[in-house]
């Protein structure tokens, strides 16, 4: 009976290589590639279905680490070219501030000598102003009356002798 088993067995097993369409079972493709000589013809016998499967899978994870790896180096270009970028940006804000705040501490240092200054010209002005105005006083007064003076009589003249001295302007344009 065990013979009629093993012999009904390789029949099996022979119509199923010849529907499949392989030459080998995966144990005689196993006990070939074992031996020394087998395994430089590993790469000829076909793959089972689950080291197939994970080597796709191993293929695929692999292309999606280099794609990820692309993306992230892409990301660390541009990345670096921000932080230039805003590292220009920040050296220039520090000169900004440090000149603002130097010019706000002279401000606050000169502010005091400024307005000491400012007062003493002020004093100077006005008492110049002063000894001007009473120095030349006698004199302006005087240049002042005899202004006052020759306009009041040059009104009086031209007021009387107005119509003859515009007969005589008609008398010359015409």
């Amino acid at each position: 009976m065990s013979i009629l088993t093993t012999l009904s067995a390789e029949i099996v097993s022979q119509a199923t290589r010849a529907l499949t369409g392989q030459l080998f079972t995966e144990e005689q493709i196993k006990k070939i590639t074992s031996h020394s000589v087998g395994k430089y013809l590993k790469e000829l016998f076909p793959d089972n279905e689950l080291e197939r499967t994970q080597r796709e899978r191993i293929e695929m994870a692999q292309s999606h680490i280099k794609e990820a790896s692309s993306i992230m180096a892409d990301m660390r270009t541009e990345l670096n070219a921000q932080k230039k970028t805003l590292d220009h940006l920040l050296g220039e804000i520090e000169e900004k501030k440090y000149t603002a705040e130097k010019y706000a501490q002279l401000a606050e240092t000169n502010q005091g000598a400024v307005l000491a200054v400012r007062q003493e010209i002020e004093t100077a002005l006005r008492e110049e102003l002063v000894r001007q105005s009473t120095a030349g006083r006698g004199t302006r007064r005087v240049a002042s009356a005899l202004l006052w003076v020759a306009t009041i009589v040059l009104g009086a003249a031209l007021g009387s002798y107005f119509r003859e001295i515009w007969g005589f302007v008609v008398s010359l344009v015409t």
